[in-house]
């Protein structure tokens, strides 16, 4: 039996779905389980493995993820219940929790073949941007909206951006950013 997200797409952006997406599909792999998300969601279309599709189905029970620390038990938590709860539909409340690697950490693989785009949106995109691939490609996203004036969250200075691509790609000036 499946977990389902009816409410997916109706809070976050692609950028937070990735997380979800990445880390349900883990979860739900390691129970045994199968995940299925609206079939409207607009990045289905784009994937050459796009997930299995909800068509209204049937609701046994609700389950909402909790706000959490992201411990290992935590997530050993969810695959045990998911695991047990087999043969109910479980209508999976996400919220925006599991925006962490913790949840799929060991599954990478898994998760990075949820991603591969469809031949012909590659194809698309490097014709579209073709400047862009001339030199190997850096790609980076600061979400400054989220920072900015925001009374919650420190603001990180763009020096902190710069010494990271500068850790983690020292040859970023022979590259396209």
């Amino acid at each position: 039996m499946p977990i389902l997200i009816k409410e997916w797409g109706l809070h976050n952006r692609w950028g937070n779905y990735s997380y979800l997406y990445a880390g349900l599909s883990s979860i739900a792999k390691k129970a045994g389980n199968s995940l299925y998300l609206p079939e409207n969601y607009f990045a289905w279309k784009y994937l050459l493995n796009p997930p299995l599709v909800d068509n209204n189905m049937k609701v046994d029970e609700l389950f909402h993820i909790r706000q959490s620390n992201y411990t290992k038990e935590e997530l050993d938590y969810m695959i045990d219940y998911f695991t047990v709860n087999k043969d109910r539909n479980i209508n999976v409340n996400i919220g925006s929790n599991l925006q962490s690697e913790l949840w799929f950490e060991d599954d990478k693989d898994y998760v990075r073949s949820l991603f591969n785009f469809k031949p012909e949106v590659v194809s698309i995109i490097k014709d579209k941007y073709k400047e862009a691939f001339t030199k190997e490609v850096i790609g980076i996203s600061i979400r400054r909206g989220d920072f900015i004036n925001h009374g919650v969250f420190y603001q990180i200075p763009l020096s902190w951006y710069l010494e990271a691509l500068e850790k983690e790609f020292p040859n970023w000036r022979e590259c396209n950013i």
